[in-house]
């Protein structure tokens, strides 16, 4: 009978909304392993956060009320998504994209959350200026730069 409330950004609470209206399920997860089903989304957005709640229900035995949980939530899938490592993101919003001719081209890049990977975090951006194909620097250049000559090592 108990719920665990999750504070989201507003586009992701609209998004979770619709899938309820859509009567598509979301599951989520705690890092202990309790599997959750997406029940509600609170209907107002609070005051200067930016945020939605959302609420979670499980059948597994859930930790005492008030425990803190880390809880991964399984969006639905999006198009034209990028998956990139996080020291492929520059200043939050840019990646370089490598050019034919070995140089770098900065692409803006909206943000669209993370993600746990293989062995680090990784970070899910989409810009219509990206394409399928593209290579991406992924590795962290402190010198980067519109322009810049590189070397690919892969």
């Amino acid at each position: 009978g108990r719920e665990i409330r999750i504070q989201v950004p507003a586009a992701t609470g609209r998004m979770l909304a619709q899938s309820i209206f859509d009567r598509e399920p979301v599951d989520a997860s705690t890092t202990q392993n309790h599997r959750l089903q997406l029940v509600r989304v609170a209907g107002a957005v609070r005051d200067n956060t930016g945020s939605l709640d959302v609420f979670f229900t499980s059948l597994d035995p859930l930790p005492p009320t008030g425990t803190v949980l880390s809880v991964s939530i399984e969006l639905p899938a999006e198009d034209n998504v990028a998956v990139l490592p996080t020291d492929a993101v520059y200043g939050g919003d840019l990646v370089y994209r490598i050019t034919a001719d070995n140089r770098l081209e900065g692409v803006s890049v909206e943000r669209l959350g993370r993600r746990p990977g293989e062995s680090k975090t990784q970070i899910l951006v989409r810009s219509p200026e990206l394409k399928a194909g593209d290579r991406i620097l992924t590795s962290r250049l402190p010198a980067a730069v519109t322009g810049l000559q590189v070397e690919i090592i892969e």
